[in-house]
C-alpha cells in the first residue's frame, strides 16, 4: 500500500513542477520575442535614419562636385530622395568680404530672396519638399533651435542631427520632422576648403518611425515607439503599452541626445501569451490518482510479469550483439554525415532522440529526455502551423515523405534553421501510423546565406527602380530582357510586364548595325559605349548613349540607356550660332567659306556657272563718327534686310566682317551678276536710311574659273570692289579678266 501512495505523492510532485515550468518557458519566450523583436525594430529606424545621413551626403558632395547649381539641376537631383523624406534644403553662405559676394547676392535676388548684406547668414535659396513648407530666403541659420546645432557642423565639419521640429505645410497639413544638416566646402588649388553652404534634409519622422517588414507580408504593429528628448515624448505611434517590458537605446548622433523607447502592446502579448496551468495542473492530479490506482492493481501481477520478463530475456539476449553492433555502424554513417536521428512510436507518444539530434541544439546527452514535447515545445511560434500541417499529410498518406524546414529553440537561447526529414515506416490493418523514423540537420549557414540573397535583391531591386532617369536593361544569352526599370518605361512608354522575355531586337532601330550583337561591342574587354538610336512605344526613334557590360557570371549582358535627345538639339543651336553674325543675323564668314567649297565641289562634278559679289558700305567710318556706332548697326542690319528681300532662295548672303558683305549666287552668269548688283546698288542709293538718310554701296562682281580656288577667287572679286572705290565709289565693277556685260 505505500508503494501506491509514494507514487501518487510524487507524481503530484511533478505535475506541479511541469506546470511551473511550462508558465516559466512561456513567459521567458514572451520576454525574448520582445527582445528580438524590439532590437530589430530598433534596428531598422537606426538603419532608416542612416539612409537619410546617405542621403544628405549625396547632396553635400553633389554642390562640392558642381561649379554652380540651377534650381532645375537640385530639382532633378533631389526629387528622388523624397520617397523617404519630407524635404531636402539648400542654403549658401552669404558673408561680406567674399570674393564672389555681389555674385552669390544678386543670384539670391535673381531667384527672389532678399537677404540681409552685412551680415553672415545662410539664406534659403532653393528647397524640394512634398508640400512648400519654409519661405525663399530663410535664415536656416536662426531657424528656431537649429541654430545651436548648424554652429557645431561648422566647428566639427561633419553632418549634424538637429532638434524636431514642427512644420505646417501651405495646404494646411503639419508635420514633425528630425533636420538632418551638413556644412558644404568647395577643395580650393591651394589646398583649403572654402564653406559654400549648408545641405539641410527633414525627414519626417512619422516615416522615419513607420513599420516596414523587409520583403514580408505587413503585419499590425505590435510595438510602442516613443521617440524621448532629456524625457520629453517628441513622437509617439500611438498604440499604448501594457507590460513592464521595455527597451530604450539612443539614436542619432550626439549633438542631440534622443532616447528611442519600445514597449510591447496588446496585440504583442496576445500573440505571445502566459501558459494556463490549471487544465494541466487538474489533469495531473487525476493522473496521478489513477495512476495509483492502476499501480495498486499491476502490483498483483508483478510477479506473473517477472516471469514473462525473464523468457523474454534470454531471446533478446540473443540479438542484443548483432543489434548494438549494427546501431553502431548506423550512428556512425549519421554522425559523419552531420545528421540527428529521431525515432517515433505514435502508439506509446515516445520519440527517441540521438546525441547528435541533442548537440545540435547545444544539449548534453542527460539534459533532454526522449519525448516528443522535447521537439515540439521548442519549435519557432511563427513555424508551429506549417510544421504541424506538413506533419499531419505525411501521417495521412497524403504525401511519400515528411521534409520540414522549421526554426528550434538552442540551449544558449538562440534560435537555429533545422532540416527534418523522415517517413512512416510501420501502419497497422487500417492504415494508421504506428511508426516514424527519421533525421534533423543543421541548415542554420544556407538559410543565413538565403536572407543575405533575398537583401542583396532587394537592395538591387530598389536601386533600379530608383534611377529614374535611366533605362536600365538587363539581357540574357538568348538576347531576350529579363530586368526593365521604371527609367525605361518612363523613357521608351512601355510597361514592364510587355518587354519582359521579349527580344531586345525590338528595341532597336532597323538601321542600327550593331543591334542583333551585342556581344561585339565589348571585344576583349567588359564594358562598351557608343551612341545609338532605341524605338519607343510610339515607334519614334530617341537617341541615346548606350553603355554596355558583361555579368559576372557570363550568364548576359546588362544595359544602360541615357536619352541625349537634348543634348542633340542644344548642339544644333550651338551649330547654327557658330554660322550667324550676331548683329545682322545673316551667316558669317565661316559659313561663306564652307558653302563656297561646297559650290566648287559641286562645280567640279556638273556643269554650271558661279558668280560672286562682294560690296563695302561707302564712307561707313564717317557714319560712325558722325552718328554714333549704334546708328552704324541700324545701317548694317537695314542693309541686310534690304538685300534679303532681293535674293533668290539658293543665295547665300554673308558679312565677311566690318562693312563687308559677300554674296554667293549659284547658276548665275557675270552678266546677271552685274545686273543684280546694280539694281541693289540703285535701291539701296535712292530710298533713305533711318538717322542717316542716304547710304552708299561700292560693288565688285566675278565669276569662277576652271580649276580656280577659294581664294583665288575672294582676292579676284575684292580687286574688283576696289576698282569701283578708286573709280569713286557707288558703281558696279568686273574683274579686268572678267566681261562685264
Amino acid at each position: 500500500m505505500a508503494l501506491p501512495v509514494s507514487a501518487f505523492i510524487v507524481s503530484l510532485l511533478l505535475t506541479a513542477l511541469v506546470s511551473q515550468h511550462l508558465y516559466e518557458g512561456a513567459y521567458n519566450l514572451r520576454e525574448q520575442q520582445f527582445r528580438a523583436q524590439a532590437g530589430e525594430r530598433a534596428a531598422l529606424i537606426s538603419e532608416q535614419l542612416h539612409d537619410r545621413l546617405q542621403s544628405l551626403d549625396s547632396v553635400r558632395r553633389f554642390f562640392e562636385h558642381s561649379e554652380l547649381v540651377s534650381a532645375a539641376e537640385f530639382e532633378q537631383f533631389s526629387r528622388a530622395l523624397l520617397e523617404h523624406s519630407h524635404a531636402v534644403l539648400w542654403a549658401p553662405l552669404l558673408q561680406p568680404g567674399m570674393s564672389d559676394y555681389p555674385l552669390q547676392l544678386q543670384r539670391l535676388r535673381q531667384a527672389g530672396v532678399m537677404p540681409k548684406p552685412d551680415e553672415q547668414h545662410f539664406p534659403l535659396l532653393y528647397q524640394v519638399s512634398r508640400c512648400q513648407t519654409l519661405p525663399a530666403g530663410m535664415d536656416m541659420g536662426r531657424f528656431g533651435a537649429l541654430q545651436s546645432t548648424l554652429r557645431m557642423a561648422l566647428q566639427q565639419k561633419v553632418e549634424m542631427t538637429g532638434p524636431v521640429q514642427d512644420l505646417t505645410c501651405d495646404d494646411g497639413s503639419e508635420h514633425r520632422v528630425l533636420p538632418l544638416l551638413v556644412p558644404v566646402y568647395h577643395q580650393q588649388p591651394g589646398g583649403e576648403a572654402d564653406l559654400q553652404g549648408v545641405a539641410v534634409l527633414l525627414a519626417d519622422l512619422s516615416r522615419l518611425m513607420a513599420y516596414q517588414s523587409h520583403g514580408q507580408p505587413r503585419r499590425p504593429d505590435a510595438l510602442r515607439v516613443t521617440l524621448r528628448l532629456q524625457g520629453e515624448a517628441l513622437f509617439d505611434n500611438g498604440i499604448a503599452g501594457v507590460s513592464d517590458l521595455r527597451l530604450s537605446q539612443p539614436l542619432g548622433h550626439a549633438s542631440q541626445p534622443y532616447q528611442l523607447e519600445l514597449q510591447p502592446t496588446a496585440l504583442f502579448m496576445d500573440r505571445y501569451p502566459l501558459t494556463d496551468i490549471r487544465p494541466l495542473a487538474l489533469t495531473g492530479c487525476i493522473v496521478s490518482l489513477l495512476g495509483g490506482m492502476v499501480l495498486y492493481q499491476l502490483l498483483g501481477q508483478r510477479q506473473i510479469a517477472m516471469q514473462l520478463a525473464a523468457r523474454r530475456t534470454a531471446e533478446l539476449e540473443e540479438n542484443r550483439e548483432a543489434l548494438r553492433i549494427s546501431e553502431e555502424r548506423w550512428n556512425l554513417a549519421l554522425d559523419g554525415a552531420g545528421e540527428g536521428v529521431w525515432d517515433w512510436d505514435l502508439v506509446a507518444d515516445r520519440m527517441y532522440l540521438s546525441t547528435r539530434w541533442k548537440s545540435i541544439l547545444g544539449y548534453e546527452e542527460h539534459e533532454l529526455r526522449d519525448h516528443r514535447d522535447e521537439w515540439r515545445n521548442r519549435v519557432h511560434p511563427d513555424d508551429v502551423v506549417a510544421s504541424r500541417y506538413v506533419l499531419r499529410a505525411h501521417l495521412r498518406g497524403q504525401s511519400p515523405d515528411f521534409y520540414c524546414e522549421h526554426r528550434l529553440h538552442c540551449h544558449n537561447g538562440s534560435w537555429k534553421w533545422v532540416l527534418a526529414r523522415g517517413r512512416v515506416v510501420q501502419r497497422d490493418h487500417d492504415g494508421q501510423p504506428l511508426r516514424m523514423i527519421g533525421t534533423l540537420v543543421d541548415i542554420s549557414i544556407r538559410k543565413s546565406l538565403e536572407l543575405q540573397l533575398r537583401h542583396s535583391n532587394a537592395r538591387l531591386t530598389g536601386l533600379l527602380e530608383a534611377a529614374s532617369q535611366v533605362a536600365v536593361i538587363a539581357v540574357g544569352l538568348d538576347g531576350k530582357m529579363q530586368i526593365f526599370n521604371r527609367g525605361a518605361e518612363r523613357m521608351l512608354g512601355y510597361s514592364r510586364e510587355e518587354m519582359l522575355g521579349q527580344p531586345l531586337s525590338s528595341l532597336l532601330a532597323h538601321d542600327d548595325p550593331h543591334g542583333p550583337r551585342l556581344a561585339d561591342w565589348l571585344q576583349d574587354g567588359q564594358h562598351a559605349e557608343r551612341e545609338s538610336v532605341l524605338v519607343n512605344a510610339q515607334h519614334e526613334e530617341v537617341p541615346v548613349m548606350l553603355m554596355l557590360s558583361t555579368l559576372e557570371d557570363g550568364s548576359g549582358h546588362l544595359l544602360i540607356a541615357v536619352d541625349i535627345s537634348n543634348q542633340k538639339i542644344v548642339e544644333a543651336e550651338l551649330r547654327t550660332l557658330s554660322v550667324t553674325d550676331p548683329l545682322t543675323g545673316i551667316h558669317n564668314r565661316r559659313h561663306f567659306l564652307e558653302q563656297l567649297d561646297i559650290e566648287l565641289s559641286r562645280l567640279q562634278r556638273t556643269q554650271g556657272e558661279l558668280a560672286m559679289v562682294m560690296l563695302d558700305v561707302d564712307h561707313f567710318k564717317q557714319i560712325n563718327d558722325r552718328f554714333g556706332h549704334d546708328a552704324g548697326d541700324v545701317v548694317l542690319r537695314e542693309l541686310c534686310q534690304r538685300v534679303n528681300g532681293q535674293l533668290r532662295r539658293g543665295d547665300v548672303f554673308c558679312r565677311l566682317g566690318g562693312e563687308e558683305f559677300a554674296l554667293l549666287c549659284p547658276q548665275t552668269s557675270l552678266a546677271q551678276a552685274g545686273m543684280l548688283a546694280e539694281r541693289l546698288r540703285q535701291q539701296l542709293a535712292t530710298a533713305g536710311f533711318p538717322l542717316v538718310g542716304r547710304v552708299t554701296a561700292s560693288f565688285g562682281v566675278a565669276r569662277v574659273g576652271a580649276g580656280e580656288t577659294p581664294t583665288q577667287l575672294l582676292q579676284r572679286c575684292d580687286r574688283a570692289l576696289y576698282a569701283a572705290k578708286a573709280a569713286g565709289r557707288n558703281r558696279v565693277c568686273g574683274h579686268e579678266t572678267d566681261i562685264l556685260g
